[in-house]
């Protein structure tokens, strides 16, 4: 059986071959392969995008991702420090920014870019879900909990049962871990 993937990035290619100065076809092509875990190809791409459309911010969090799952951690912050002077409010950016400070063991400065996330869009649940964990990693069992408690809402208002079973497990450890009960507010 052939991966669907591929094909896609078979297409993508035709695109950008019959079309190498358009830059939405280069983008599509580090979509294709970034779906497909093709990380360099698309980090390439990407940056073709970029040489011919510098302002497009979806091509600079697509590189910013690429990096980042390259473990190029440097260079995805300065993508996504770039493509925040274009749009300072962009809340995939500062969410992928706040992935690269977890994966780096950045607690603080994770927690300080999740709160911006959840400035722009209170009710994301990954954002809650991951600053829990965040707050967990230093120690704060209370605000750990209560982000906890508000992904699984989000979750449940979003009829999100993978979101709710992901919050009930991490909200049982981290009852067990800081002798919480069910039942407290933190």
């Amino acid at each position: 059986m052939t991966d669907p993937r591929k094909n896609d990035i078979e297409d993508c290619r035709e695109v950008v071959e019959k079309n190498p100065a358009d830059a939405q076809a280069h983008f599509k092509l580090g979509l294709a392969c970034r779906k497909a875990k093709r990380f360099e190809e698309a980090a390439q791409s990407y940056k073709i995008s970029l040489q011919l459309d510098p302002d497009n911010t979806r091509a600079l969090h697509g590189l910013a991702i690429a990096y980042r799952k390259l473990r190029r951690y440097d260079k995805s912050i300065a993508v996504c420090r770039q493509a925040l002077k274009l749009d300072p409010n962009h809340v995939k950016i500062h969410f992928n920014l706040a992935l690269v400070y977890e994966e780096q063991g950045k607690w603080e400065e994770a927690i300080a870019r999740h709160h911006k996330v959840l400035a722009l869009d209170p009710e994301d649940f990954q954002a809650h879900y991951n600053l829990a964990r965040a707050y967990d990693a230093v120690k704060d069992g209370s605000k750990a909990i209560r982000h906890t408690q508000k992904a699984e809402s989000v979750a449940d208002r979003e009829n999100d049962e993978a979101g709710i079973n992901e919050s009930k497990l991490l909200l049982a450890a981290l009852f067990e871990k800081y002798g919480s009960s069910p039942t407290a507010n933190g």
